[in-house]
């Protein structure tokens, strides 16, 4: 896409080689030892304090392993991440950063410490607005391979003293207090798709992230403390606080299946209604119009032996009609692709100044054929004018971009 389109005059996000540091005129983020981000500021020109309000993303899994004298839990976190290499991407209104790593646990005395032989990949999609984790899934199976069984996993983005006095907002919760304080919260969540909210002066923070279908129960994970304890009974992994320490917490005997760290961290303006997060929730469930058609005429077909019925790879088709027409009785036209397997999917449509319009995440897609509507009109609904558009279709890590002419 950004080999085809004009350059913009000024770069919308920027990435500071020195200090590792990723920037737009939203929001400045930074990163820790183990590559993670460990430092969120919205600036004073973006509606926020200027102030770092981040402790650092939280991966927590505790399992369990049969040692030779019975067995021993042993803790995963962050911390156990064993960074082998870091790849960037830049462009002018997206930078891709991604760690490539090994897992390193410690089973105990009896057994040592060990490196898993998997190496694993956590890229981040920064944009203007936003970031997009989309790390690899991990297929918990691979755990039963050490005699282990996993027993719980939180996922979950901890703040810091600065962030006191905002508040703390999701379906099941209102304006609870960013303190440090113990706070009795409603913690049911459903696998899927939720959303989290923290505003305040400080800036506003939304988060949209899947909620794996895994264990015996996933509950809301919300924790205040200033005495270095967490709620899962973990030992803190960050700065010996927990600040709206927020996300998702499974448990279960054995947890199996596939585990996906997916979310979208929005940065925006300080003291944003609960409103505004439900908008950008109701959006990522339904933001663009996806139709079928049957067909009922009856075909004979015959099979020849050298062509496959269907392609093995990821393919993107031509958009139907092109060039489309959207104010003639509504006409929309149609974006199809083929995934060869399971795979998180990104739509994004770009005007020819680079600029994103209209952008969808599907956090899990299934293999086969999947058709998307578009109907010409921007974020905000606004139908667009004349000219030629970009659409982008990523799965997985592969993408593919085509042209669109729009025609009024």
């Amino acid at each position: 896409l950004y080999r085809a389109a004009p350059k913009l005059k000024q770069p919308l996000i920027f990435l500071n080689r020195q200090t590792g540091d990723i920037y737009s005129g939203q929001y400045t983020i930074g990163f820790g030892e183990n590559g993670l981000p460990d430092k969120l500021i919205i600036p004073q020109s973006a509606g926020g304090s200027g102030r770092d309000i981040l402790d650092r993303l939280k991966i927590h899994v505790v399992a369990e392993v049969q040692g030779f004298s019975g067995p021993t839990q042993v803790r995963i976190s962050e911390n156990s991440i064993k960074m082998q290499g870091l790849k960037f991407k830049p462009g002018p209104v997206r930078i891709i950063r991604s760690i490539v790593f090994k897992l390193v646990v410690d089973l105990g005395p009896q057994l040592g410490e060990i490196t898993l032989p998997d190496v694993y990949y956590f890229p981040i999609f920064f944009y203007p607005y936003s970031m997009a984790v989309q790390a690899d899934s991990i297929d918990l199976s691979e755990i039963g391979t050490l005699n282990a069984k996993i027993l719980s996993v939180r996922y979950s983005m901890d703040l810091n003293p600065n962030a006191a006095g905002m508040k703390f907002f999701n379906p099941n919760n209102a304006a609870v207090l960013v303190d440090g304080r113990p706070d009795s919260v409603n913690r049911a969540l459903s696998p899927g798709l939720s959303y989290q909210m923290v505003t305040g002066n400080q800036g506003t923070v939304v988060s949209l992230l899947e909620v794996p279908d895994v264990g015996d129960q996933q509950k809301l994970y919300y924790c205040e403390s200033t005495t270095g304890s967490t709620c899962d009974g973990t030992p803190d992994t960050g700065d010996g606080f927990s600040y709206g320490d927020a996300g998702f917490w499974i448990t279960g005997t054995g947890i199996q299946g596939v585990l996906k760290f997916y979310s979208t961290i929005y940065m925006l303006p300080g003291n944003q209604p609960q409103s505004e997060a439900v908008k950008l929730f109701d959006r990522a469930q339904n933001p663009f119009i996806i139709t079928t058609a049957g067909q009922a005429s009856r075909v004979s077909v015959s099979e020849h032996p050298n062509i496959s019925r269907s392609p093995d790879r990821f393919q993107v088709f031509p958009a139907y009609p092109n060039p489309f027409y959207p104010n003639r009785s509504g006409r929309q036209t149609a974006l199809r692709y083929f995934l060869p397997k399971p795979a998180p999917v990104e739509i994004a449509i770009y005007d020819i100044t680079g600029k994103s319009i209209r952008h969808l995440r599907f956090l899990g897609q299934s293999a086969g054929t999947h058709t998307i509507s578009w109907n010409g009109r921007d974020e905000t609904g606004r139908l667009l004018p004349s000219g030629v558009y970009f659409y982008r279709i990523h799965a997985g890590r592969k993408y593919i971009t085509q042209k669109l002419l729009l025609v009024r």
